[in-house]
């Protein structure tokens, strides 16, 4: 049982309140909570949460219940939702369900259940939220949690089936303060099940549930703690007749009381019944034809009911209402929420001025929102986020999305420009385009469609989008460009020669269009592009050459449609003699004694004298002479000095 301090117009409520309110159109409905869906299963439990309190950020719904996901997102039994959007509280609370949530004063969130890890990490059945991270509450309970409530002096209040709390004893009801971390009792709690609880001025405390006594008092399904005399009291005489499940504190101190009862103190009360701070009333004659799970209370002192009922005020004159209705408190009466749902409403709240359910339902008339819905004004779709430019390969699906704002349900149909401001649906089946190409997209009427298109021979551009509508309007996406890439064809690198110790560059340059990625190859191995991240680009680049660089030296280019090898360019390196010929000793430099060898050499002239050194190393231009050509080849080298 939750009570909500939610401002709430009561004109508005009841405007919207109409018996058979319409889904077709744009006339107000329930709705789902967002585009992509909502919780996978069961929600038992609804409150707003504002994770900054006076900050900036804007308060948000929490959802708890046994799903583990909601719209694709990994949430674990609880999530937040903002109006349009869900949000992840970490990774949520493990296995099992969560059955109540509660804020602290300290802003903190508090979800209850029958869970024992929360955030990942061990939480018996109760634990806290802070915004960053979930903590346990001490040693937690040792059994299911159905009920929390917060007192005006900020203490939280745990009841369901456990029978310890923090590790000592306490029988279905239990105190938490935050100041000193510690669990509390209600003096010897209650025989049985705490379904809902209701704190009260002065520290006192109204339980429902299924006991039948408590602190050893006769009490049937509902009781009071005085705080004053920390004393239990039955509430009425006899009381209920079977299990209360939800409670409220209507703003003049009246406790409203809800459940699967059909009197209250010996009077008809079917589902619901009101203290008056002496017996028992109905509210409205016959109350509910099936239980009433929750009650949700705004500021200006309405009241909102969920469960199994489809009849609200009773059989003889009450109204059909789709397990949820509201009660005006001016006028006593009974009035539906539109179409109302199909299944039972667990829980119930008012968020953004909209009443929420929660529940285990499926659909509300022909609208589609399983396990929770929002009743309001449906708005106009708007294109959030917009299908984004894509490179694509002719023949090659390509996913492209739109995520819209505004009330679902939305269609969805895909579009390719024909020509200038023409515009096409795309199908499954493919179009034929002006041009000669073709298109298609599977999905095509949903909000991710995966489009293929056949190029025209002298097109490279083309144009899709998105028409989302609902039944109040519609709304285009921008146009997503595609550029049609072609398979990569990288041109061929020459062969080299080169002397040791210089450089070689191998280049390659790709047709289509990148980026591209680059693997270059020495004798058919893949150069390590840690040690030469040249390697990774279109110019190879070696330095220090030495004889053992030699090789056939290739790559291997990628684009996004293809990949192709170049052909093989080879790499010579020639040694230091041929290289530098005219360093007739050897030593790097052409210099005043390669000068001397050379002008014994030139003296004698001929190679073939048999006075010439060896193999004639002065013969610089290899005409089996040593003469002025030769001293022409030996000047120049003398004036750079330094070999190459």
């Amino acid at each position: 049982m939750r009570t909500s301090n939610l401002s709430c117009s009561v004109a508005w409520l009841l405007a919207l309140g109409v018996a058979g309110t319409a889904a077709a159109q744009c006339s107000p409905r329930w709705i789902s909570g967002g585009e992509t869906g909502g919780p996978g299963g069961i929600v038992y439990a609804l409150t707003v949460w504002d994770p900054d309190g006076p900050g900036p950020k804007p308060s948000v719904l929490v959802v708890g219940g046994s799903f583990g996901s909601v719209a694709g997102l990994a949430t674990g039994r609880i999530v937040a939702w903002d109006g349009s959007s869900w949000l992840a509280l970490g990774s949520g609370i493990g296995a099992n369900n969560v059955y109540a949530l509660a804020v602290l004063p300290s802003g903190e969130l508090v979800a209850g259940g029958d869970f024992v890890t929360a955030g990942g990490a061990p939480a018996s059945r109760i634990a806290k939220w802070d915004g960053a991270a979930w903590t346990p509450l001490g040693a937690g309970v040792d059994n299911t949690v159905y009920a929390l409530a917060v007192t005006s002096t900020g203490e939280l209040i745990a009841g369901g089936m456990f029978l310890n709390a923090g590790g000592s004893p306490a029988s279905r009801v239990a105190r938490w303060t935050p100041s000193t971390q510690t669990w509390s009792v209600f003096g010897a709690g209650t025989n049985f099940t705490v379904n809902a609880l209701a704190p009260l001025p002065a520290g006192d405390l109204v339980v429902g549930g299924n006991f039948t006594a408590a602190g050893g008092v006769s009490a049937r399904f509902i009781a009071k703690w005085t705080n004053a005399t920390s004393k239990w009291s039955a509430m009425g005489t006899s009381v209920m007749n079977n299990i209360v499940t939800s409670l409220a504190v209507l703003p003049g101190g009246q406790i409203v009381a809800g459940g699967y009862f059909t009197t209250a103190s010996g009077f008809p009360a079917n589902g619901i019944a009101r203290w008056d701070g002496t017996d028992w009333q109905e509210m409205g004659a016959g109350g509910m034809n099936f239980g009433v799970y929750d009650l949700s209370v705004t500021p200006d002192g309405n009241l909102l009911a969920g469960g199994g009922f489809t009849v609200a005020g009773g059989p003889g004159g009450g109204v059909a209402a789709n397990r949820i209705a509201l009660w005006n408190t001016a006028i006593s009466t009974w009035s539906p929420i539109g179409s109302g749902l199909d299944g039972s409403v667990n829980a119930v709240a008012v968020f953004h001025g909209e009443p929420i359910a929660g529940g285990n339902f499926l659909t509300s008339g022909t609208e589609f929102c399983p396990f929770f819905g929002h009743f309001g004004q449906p708005v106009a779709p708007t294109v959030r986020d917009h299908p984004a430019d894509a490179l694509v390969c002719a023949n090659d699906q390509r996913p492209f999305s739109v995520s819209t704002s505004g009330s679902t349900p939305f269609t969805y149909q895909w579009q390719i420009e024909t020509g200038p401001g023409n515009w096409a649906d795309l199908s499954l089946d493919p179009i034929a385009l002006p041009c000669g190409g073709s298109a298609d997209a599977a999905g095509a009427t949903t909000r991710q469609a995966g489009i293929t298109i056949v190029p025209c021979p002298s097109v490279s551009t083309y144009k899709v989008r998105c028409v989302v509508t609902n039944a109040c309007g519609t709304a285009t996406s921008n146009p997503a460009t595609i550029t049609m890439n072609s398979n990569v064809a990288p041109t061929n690198p020459q062969s080299i020669t080169a002397c040791v110790g210089g450089t070689a560059h191998f280049t390659t340059t790709p047709s289509g269009i990148g980026p591209y990625r680059f693997y270059w190859h020495r004798d058919d191995v893949l150069i390590d592009a840690l040690a030469n991240p040249s390697a990774a680009s279109g110019e190879l680049v070696l330095s220090n050459l030495s004889t053992d660089d030699a090789g056939r030296f290739n790559c291997l280019v990628y684009n996004s449609c293809s990949g192709a090898w170049t052909n093989y360019a080879s790499l010579d390196v020639l040694g230091a003699s041929a290289c530098c010929p005219a360093d007739l000793n050897h030593d790097g430099f052409v210099d005043d004694l390669d000068f001397q060898i050379f002008a014994v050499a030139y003296d004698i002239l001929d190679c073939a004298d048999t006075s010439m050194p060896a193999g004639c190393p002065a013969d610089l231009t290899g005409d089996g002479l040593v003469e002025d050509s030769d001293f022409s080849v030996f000047v120049v080298a003398y004036d750079v000095l330094l070999c190459p």
